[in-house]
């Protein structure tokens, strides 16, 4: 199919294509997906940074949680949460949590560090070449930032980081990247150097590539843990016992506890990255909201969520997600349905709007945790997936 094409040519190729198929199931696809509305759209030009072989729009549910109170190095104030799901419970979930949060005085959310990686893979003849290849890179550092810098005004290379394998050798790129989720940002600029290396490396390459799979590029693993892509957020809020048993009908102790069996269970069966439970439907549902990448979510969901009982019995909850790659500028965020939901979260900048995603996480972990310990999980599953029947 011809991506130069228009969408009325593709959905007549659909046809065209499909007469052992039912026509009116396709004619009713176009109707669905190619509406007055969105046909409106395509013809401004709306779509055509975002998508190829273009043929029209899903709608996807919206609900809105919150608003949860947030006290955080960036964001301050009270913030609703769009999710874009078809899973019922999740919105009515967070909500839940959400309450707690407020009524235990808010979430304190803060930003620890932002970054990008993309990282180039060289391969020589022999280890021995690859010793002298990493000399001359640490002495072409200076080089390589103005290489990198030259290709956005936004993006800033903040290291490089060589790994040996052998013959093999992978310089993972770091880069901050501002309001932007910044992957093509560090793609472009990883490009440049790599580019410059190809031509001008005194040691003979047999082969290099652009990505030799050391940036974890919509991958979970532990090195996105321990040294994040994208942003690294914290989330906390200490529960009053009060609260734990007046809204999500468990105790201070079965929550600790429930979290603590799932650690070893998520350890027991080699999970990697992540020691969570709720975090990717949160995660997901605000990336297809707030026009994010929703691949990102396997990088957005590593992480770790834990709860703790204080000396006064009360719940210490708290979130540690290491792979935020989130945005307010940039790809699908201008999108007209995106840039809509990204208003009504209110956020400005990137480092805002990942921690009201690292809030709402919060909520989830604290609302599918009790619901865990106080036997309602599936009971409320059920009542609101099915309204109409009976447990």
């Amino acid at each position: 199919m011809n991506h130069r094409g228009t969408a009325e040519e593709r959905w007549q190729q659909i046809e065209a294509k499909n007469r052992c198929v039912d026509q009116c199931a396709i004619k009713s696809a176009r109707t669905e997906l190619y509406d007055d509305h969105t046909q409106k759209y395509y013809k401004d030009q709306v779509f055509n940074k975002n998508i190829e072989n273009f043929v029209g729009t899903v709608k996807i549910p919206v609900g809105i949680a919150g608003p949860v109170n947030i006290k955080g190095s960036s964001a301050d104030g009270s913030y609703y949460v769009p999710l874009g799901t078809t899973e019922a419970a999740l919105v009515a979930s967070i909500s839940r949590g959400v309450k707690v949060i407020n009524e235990a005085g808010g979430a304190k959310c803060v930003v620890i560090d932002q970054r990008v990686t993309r990282a180039p893979v060289f391969v020589f003849a022999s280890v021995t070449d690859s010793v002298q290849f990493l000399d001359w890179v640490k002495k072409s550092t200076e080089k390589f930032l103005e290489l990198a810098h030259s290709t956005s005004k936004h993006g800033k290379l903040i290291e490089i980081v060589p790994v040996v394998e052998a013959n093999r050798v992978f310089l993972r790129c770091d880069y901050k990247t501002g309001n932007a989720a910044g992957q093509n940002m560090a793609t472009f600029a990883t490009k440049k150097i790599m580019d410059y290396i190809r031509e001008n490396t005194p040691v003979p390459l047999t082969f290099c590539a652009l990505e030799g799979g050391m940036s974890s590029d919509k991958k979970a693993s532990a090195h996105i843990l321990l040294n994040n892509r994208g942003r690294r957020v914290v989330a906390e809020c200490t529960i009053p016992k009060d609260v734990v048993k007046r809204v999500l009908h468990t105790t201070p102790e079965d929550m600790v506890l429930h979290r603590r069996i799932c650690a070893s269970g998520t350890t027991a069966i080699g999970q990697t990255g992540s020691v969570m439970g709720n975090v990717a439907n949160v995660v997901a549902g605000m990336y297809i909201a707030c026009g994010q990448d929703p691949a990102c979510v396997t990088e957005g969901h590593v992480g770790i969520s834990r709860f703790d009982l204080t000396p006064s019995g009360d719940v210490y909850a708290c979130i540690t997600l290491t792979g935020l790659l989130v945005a307010t500028v940039g790809g699908g965020v201008s999108l007209p349905s995106q840039k809509s939901c990204l208003s009504i979260v209110g956020a400005k900048s990137g480092d805002e709007f990942a921690e009201v995603v690292a809030a709402a996480c919060l909520a989830g972990e604290i609302s599918i945790v009790s619901a865990f310990s106080a036997d309602e999980f599936a009971k409320a599953h059920f009542t609101l997936s099915r309204p109409t029947a009976k447990l």
